[in-house]
């Protein structure tokens, strides 16, 4: 299984519910269970609890449930399968575990992904999804067997916009805000913005490469993962006027912002959005694998290219493997997410402002063929203060190889200007 490394996807916790499809498992247990106890003369022996063994779908199946009930039945069969090929019972499989720490290795994984297309139908990247949660790896199947969002029911679609929390209360800012580790105690907060087609879920291994004293908040963007329902927004002055009322109750903290790409971008009008409104501004600017805003990009704009010439585009990154381009119906689920970030990216304009008077910090990878070092450095400008630049091996994608060097980094320069600005005060 060739690793999909580029754009991960989260998905939330459902809690399993009875299904049609369950029930008629459990009806056949009963009925096994009835046979052997007809079957025993002696009263006083103990007929053993059978282990329901009629309990695969298929993909006709799962799709002839109704849509409420497809979750809970796939999640039944995935938790069996999972039993099943890594040789423990389903009860010890905690539905917030993460895959990888099941211990999968290729040979065990390869069966499973072999077992899921024989039975449902669909090709699954597992190793794509292995820092996934059970849970949220059962959201992600049933996606690909559904093929799109739009085969929801409109009645359910209904019911969700009822159901919308309101902006400004703590339920609609959970959708933005990740908390991949609660921490009252610590001291900031690091809100992190993902590079194009990815989600929040991209930093869930970041968490433990920095200290207690720093709080990871990865910021979700619509349109991806749990947010998937959502439509993307496809200009960054909307996304910004969207982002800035969330973030507004996590800055009783001091805090700093980091983005890769597309994300170093969002985060640098973010910040002087924030400045404009005279709120809170981050003691530090992290930016990551993108050239200073000043600089205009005269490549050619791809978002609105065909679907063919688009991924063909796109391999320039070096960010989409082989194996996810031979499986049209995973990269159905990133085209739509990745067309309206390259237009962000695409439509962007550039004013100039003052610069920020907070330090900045940029990453750069050696070999990135889009960021030369010289629109790496150019950030200088950006700032009235303190800039430094760390330049590491890799392409564009080169922090998936530098985690703990880039979260090192980034702990010593904010807690450096953090002090710094408490001696000033």
């Amino acid at each position: 299984m060739v690793e999909l490394p580029t754009y991960p996807w989260q998905r939330q916790r459902y809690w399993i519910n009875q299904t049609t499809l369950i029930k008629q498992t459990e009806q056949r247990t009963q009925s096994v269970t009835s046979e052997a106890k007809l079957t025993n003369t002696d009263k006083h022996t103990k007929t053993p609890t059978l282990e329901p063994t009629d309990w695969r779908i298929t993909r006709q199946q799962l799709l002839a449930a109704s849509t409420a009930d497809r979750q809970p039945a796939l999640e039944t069969y995935l938790s069996r399968l999972l039993s099943q090929v890594l040789g423990i019972a389903s009860s010890q499989l905690d539905p917030e575990q993460p895959l990888v720490s099941l211990g999968l290795d290729s040979i065990v994984g390869m069966e499973l992904v072999n077992r899921i297309q024989a039975d449902l139908e669909v090709k699954v990247p597992l190793d794509y999804f292995a820092g996934l949660t059970i849970s949220q790896f059962v959201i992600q199947v049933l996606l690909l067997v559904e093929k799109t969002e739009q085969q929801i029911e409109k009645s359910e679609e209904k019911e969700e916009k009822e159901i919308t929390p309101k902006a400004g209360s703590a339920a609609f800012k959970s959708v933005w805000i990740h908390h991949l580790q609660s921490n009252s105690e610590a001291a900031m907060r690091l809100f992190c913005l993902p590079y194009a087609g990815a989600g929040a879920s991209l930093f869930r291994a970041w968490q433990e490469h920095f200290p207690s004293s720093i709080e990871l908040c990865p910021i979700q963007l619509p349109g991806r993962e749990e947010r998937l329902g959502e439509s993307p927004v496809t200009r960054l002055p909307a996304l910004v006027e969207q982002l800035v009322p969330q973030l507004q109750p996590y800055l009783d903290k001091p805090f700093a912002v980091f983005g890769h790409s597309l994300g170093a971008l969002i985060s640098f009008e973010l910040t002087r959005e924030l400045r404009r409104q005279n709120q809170p501004l981050p003691v530090c600017l992290v930016v990551s694998g993108c050239r200073a805003p000043q600089i205009p990009d005269f490549t050619r704009p791809i978002h609105r290219l065909p679907d063919q010439q688009f991924v063909t585009a796109l391999k320039q990154y070096n960010g989409l493997s082989e194996d996810l381009l031979q499986h049209p119906e995973v990269l159905q689920f990133f085209l739509p997410i990745l067309r309206a970030d390259f237009a962000i990216l695409e439509t962007y304009f550039y004013k100039t402002e003052d610069p920020l008077p907070m330090p900045i910090l940029a990453f750069g990878g050696e070999t990135d063929p889009k960021v030369s070092c010289s629109n790496l450095e150019a950030w200088q400008s950006q700032t009235q203060t303190q800039f430094s630049s760390v330049f590491l091996s890799g392409d564009h994608f080169f922090i998936r190889q530098h985690i703990a060097t880039v979260a090192s980094n980034i702990t010593k320069a904010i807690h450096e200007f953090n002090h710094r600005n408490s001696a000033l005060v």
